[in-house]
């Protein structure tokens, strides 16, 4: 018979290695549950083994101070040595019945040892990670780079009757969830703010026309969600519907003589949300993925410079993102975004009454380097 060897202390974590039965093994810790023990495997590496799977280990002491999931250097404990049977007072260590399958393992004279007797659990109860049965909250600052758009068509000519501009772009990204995990189920709030400013030089009137062209989007959404813990270290599926804010304004022309002639915008809409977030989908690294449909909402613009007399958008935006983790607490991510709005206008422009049909396309790109602390 074999205990499996794992990389997390909770029921269907990645098996990393095997142990036969009878063999001993040197004890770090327990989990906090008291239903794992962590083990030296050797040349510094560790991993989770099911106390049910072993004998010789009441002795031990748990550590609540201590994550379940943290591979952290071994704590002077107290020494014991396991007879088949029973536990017996400190003396050397006999040599295991069988050799591992795997290469030799590091031993520490100050730790216990335990002896491998099934693979079986102690119960039907399944294991669950304490962490995950208690709010968490993320926040994210990042350095974003980006690119900015716009197209415009309309049925008339001349001027800004048919344009199309696009600028690279700089700023900032800040992001704060929280979760609540309610039974296997997830509640959640998400608030997300992107701002990006960039230059164009706009030549459609046949001299360049430098324009200050931002844009803000800020995200506010609550979810529902699922979470499997064995899977990517607690995969998790979740929705939601919550309120967007798209404001991408156009300032006026460095040259004090130009006025400006083409109108900001902004789009006020109600946000439905689904994610699919993976922890933990091997050495560290995380990953996000994020799609957001804007499907109606109010769109405004630069007085006396509207499109038509009347207009519909859409926006939709999706983001992926990856994260690795570099301490306990914190994660460097790498967060991509892509936004698009489409609008249509019907009636007379009041810049260009020529126009009484126009289409205008604006997107948002941005790419966003920071670091996320978790509590």
């Amino acid at each position: 018979a074999q205990a499996d060897l794992c990389a997390r202390p909770v029921e269907g974590a990645q098996v990393v290695g095997n142990a036969r039965r009878g063999e001993s093994l040197v004890v770090v810790r327990a989990s906090r549950d008291g239903r794992w023990y962590l083990v030296e495997l050797g040349a510094g590496e560790l991993a989770w083994i099911r106390s049910s799977a072993v004998k010789g280990a009441a002795p031990i002491a748990l550590a609540p101070q201590a994550s379940p999931t943290e591979n952290e250097p071994p704590q002077p404990q107290p020494t014991m040595t396991i007879a088949p049977d029973e536990v017996t007072q400190p003396q050397p260590q006999a040599p295991p019945p069988e050799k591992p399958r795997r290469k030799k393992r590091g031993s520490s004279s100050s730790l216990p040892t335990v002896k491998v007797i099934d693979d079986e659990p102690e119960d039907d109860k399944p294991l669950v990670n304490p962490e995950e049965r208690h709010a968490s909250l993320h926040a994210q600052a990042a350095f974003a780079i980006g690119q900015l758009g716009q197209q415009f068509t309309s049925n008339a000519h001349g001027g800004f009757a048919n344009y199309e501009d696009s600028t690279g772009a700089v700023g900032l990204r800040v992001a704060l969830d929280g979760e609540l995990p309610v039974g296997a189920w997830l509640l959640g709030l998400s608030i997300l703010y992107i701002g990006l400013d960039g230059g164009v030089a706009n030549t459609t009137l046949g001299k360049p026309v430098v324009l200050d062209l931002q844009a803000h989007e800020a995200l506010a959404v609550a979810r529902l969600g699922r979470r499997w813990p064995e899977l990517a270290g607690g995969l998790a599926l979740s929705v939601g519907i919550g309120g967007a804010l798209f404001f991408q304004p156009i300032e006026r022309p460095a040259d004090p003589k130009m006025p400006p002639q083409l109108p900001s915008e902004r789009l006020l809409a109600l946000a439905l949300e689904a994610v699919v977030n993976a922890p933990d989908i091997g050495h560290g690294v995380g990953a996000t993925a994020t799609i957001d449909v804007l499907p109606f909402g109010s769109l405004g613009e630069t007085s006396n410079l509207n499109d038509g007399a009347s207009s519909s958008s859409f926006a939709w935006a999706v983001a992926l993102g990856v994260n690795y983790r570099i301490a306990d607490a914190w994660r460097v991510t790498l967060d991509g975004r892509y936004l698009s709005l489409s609008t249509h206008f019907d009636g007379a422009s009041q810049r260009n009454p020529a126009a009484t049909s126009a289409d205008r396309s604006s997107t948002a790109a941005s790419l966003g380097l920071g670091v996320c602390f978790s509590h």
